[in-house]
């Protein structure tokens, strides 16, 4: 399972797309305050929504879980 950081941004939601287009398993970490239609999306193109926040790692928890590998489109 494949993490992907800054998933509701254009090129997150353009790496989440080509992730899932060539079968990777993704879980897009996207904050509980993401317009609802970036998430849909998201959820549109396959990935599995995990809300987090980098800027608080006690929600980084369970997005991490399982995951194989961190896709980040950098910046804070």
């Amino acid at each position: 399972m494949i993490l992907v950081v800054g998933a509701s941004g254009l090129l997150g939601t353009q790496i989440c797309r080509e992730l899932t287009q060539a079968g990777k398993p993704i879980r897009a970490l996207v904050r509980k305050s993401t317009d609802p239609e970036k998430q849909k999306t998201l959820q549109s193109l396959g990935a599995i929504l995990v809300y987090g926040d980098l800027k608080a790692p006690s929600t980084l928890d369970d997005a991490c879980r399982g995951i194989s590998t961190v896709i980040s489109r950098g910046g804070l």
